[in-house]
């Protein structure tokens, strides 16, 4: 089910007072490095009080200090900034969620056979507003796809990681028919044989979460997020 600010007993001015605080502490902003210099400043009048020198309690009440702050910071700020704990909680069920839906993503791409696949590729392109011609079949010629008439698309839905072969076989489908762009899909990812030939041919490749990240892209066009 997923997480809403109501079920964290939150509303949307909550998160709206609450996030930019989490994302300073996050990144380590004033409100973090004051922690931090508090915990060295009381780690330093300890152990100057245990008799230390100056400079040795100095650097011993740094790295100590650094790392009490990082066990008390959250608990800290989860006690002193009303509602922190909650929205912090809703962040990671949040999180926890997107994680979920992209295994679920990737195990739907690997679950397809080949030709489903390249279906489902070919869809996607024209999902984002490109004009495609599926192609496929046995004397395809290496081109499974055809974009906009200038780009041609390879697809393989295989579990292993493609070697720089089928990039080679690509690469020579793209002089022969003359494409602009050329791009191979691949499910299981590439070798860095593959990546390192792919650079230095201009062959475009595509993973998995490539392909998530196309199908969040169309969501967006679909409703309106990527105009802004």
């Amino acid at each position: 089910m997923e997480p809403t600010l109501s079920k964290f007993g939150l509303t949307a001015h909550d998160a709206e007072r609450l996030g930019p605080i989490l994302e300073r502490t996050a990144a380590r902003g004033p409100a973090r490095w004051t922690v931090i210099l508090l915990c060295c400043a009381l780690s330093m009048v300890i152990l100057v009080g245990f008799g230390l020198d100056w400079m040795s309690a100095a650097w011993l009440a740094f790295l100590g200090g650094s790392l009490v702050a990082k066990v008390v910071e959250r608990p800290l700020f989860d006690r002193i900034v009303p509602g922190m704990r909650a929205y912090r909680a809703y962040k990671n069920a949040v999180l926890a969620q997107e994680r979920q839906l992209e295994l679920q993503r990737i195990a739907y791409w690997h679950g397809l056979t080949g030709s489903a696949f390249e279906r489902e590729v070919a869809d996607l392109f024209r999902r984002l507003g490109h004009r495609v011609n599926l192609k496929g079949g046995p004397s395809d010629g290496g081109v499974d796809i055809e974009i906009d008439h200038d780009t041609i698309v390879q697809c393989k839905a295989h579990s292993t990681p493609e070697g720089p072969a089928v990039v080679r076989e690509l690469l020579g489908a793209k002089t022969h028919f003359r494409a602009a762009r050329a791009i191979l899909i691949c499910t299981g990812g590439f070798t860095a044989g593959a990546k390192r030939f792919a650079r230095t041919s201009g062959i475009e490749l595509l993973d998995v979460h490539a392909l998530i990240e196309m199908q969040r892209r169309q969501v967006e066009r679909v409703s309106g997020l990527g105009d802004r």
